[in-house]
């Protein structure tokens, strides 16, 4: 077994079993050694355009037996493997660089993206190139928090609020934490330029919104326990 932090094992948690998947931008390999020995994949494909990072990952795979599983290429995308890699991992970048490879080659692959900045336009992108979202919430590793996204070749319906901020899917205990880091940041930068760019803007706008605590909110707690079913006829129910 590989030591891995909690944003890998996300990531590998994402992946099902029996599957063929390249890892872009393996940095050590820690991910596709692991997914080897696991066994949730039966091959492999490491890419990174650090020869330093492939020769990591090639002595990893070696001390741990699986290294005629894997091939290894440098290359800085996708254009190096076969189209029947089922699973496509790229982590530990900007959604920009992450948006720059997918976008020079299309596979029918499940793609599991941790963008580390500018979520929102990876998400945007995806939206708007024929990928459903299956899966976009947060995980907390190491004391920071990450946003894990898990899309298709598909369509789904993604609103203002999701775009930015994730449609928290499935249900992350750290949400809220997210919410409240990002709130802070943006208005960091606000003090420091005195103006913000008009996507943080609508951004912070989301997450004021999310963090109002509603009158429906309220009622849908106290109905949990006094449910309108057990009103009588001389009840003075609501409000």
């Amino acid at each position: 077994m590989i030591k891995l932090d909690s944003r890998l094992k996300a990531i590998i948690d994402n992946v099902s079993d029996n599957a063929y998947v390249a890892d872009v931008g393996c940095d050590h390999g820690k991910v596709i050694v692991e997914l080897l020995l696991s066994k949730k994949a039966y091959k492999g494909i490491a890419i990174d355009k650090s020869i330093d990072s492939l020769e990591k990952t090639k002595t990893l795979a070696q001390l741990n037996n699986v290294e005629d599983k894997i091939k290894c290429f440098c290359s800085d995308g996708l254009l190096d493997i076969t189209s029947d890699v089922d699973t496509i991992i790229i982590a530990g970048m900007g959604a920009f660089e992450i948006i720059n490879i997918i976008s020079k080659r299309r596979l029918n692959a499940k793609y599991i993206l941790t963008p580390h900045q500018d979520t929102p336009k990876l998400r945007q992108y995806l939206l708007e190139n024929g990928y459903s979202i299956d899966k976009d919430y947060i995980v907390k590793s190491n004391g920071k928090l990450y946003t894990i996204i898990v899309a298709k070749s598909g369509v789904n319906i993604y609103n203002r609020r999701w775009i930015y901020l994730g449609a928290n899917v499935p249900r992350s205990n750290h949400f809220q934490e997210y919410l409240q880091k990002r709130s802070e940041f943006i208005n960091k930068i606000c003090v420091n330029t005195k103006k913000l760019s008009n996507d943080l803007a609508k951004e912070l706008e989301e997450i004021k919104l999310m963090q109002e605590v509603k009158v429906k909110d309220i009622i849908k707690v106290i109905e949990t326990f006094a449910p309108l079913s057990l009103q009588g006829d001389f009840d003075n129910s609501g409000f």
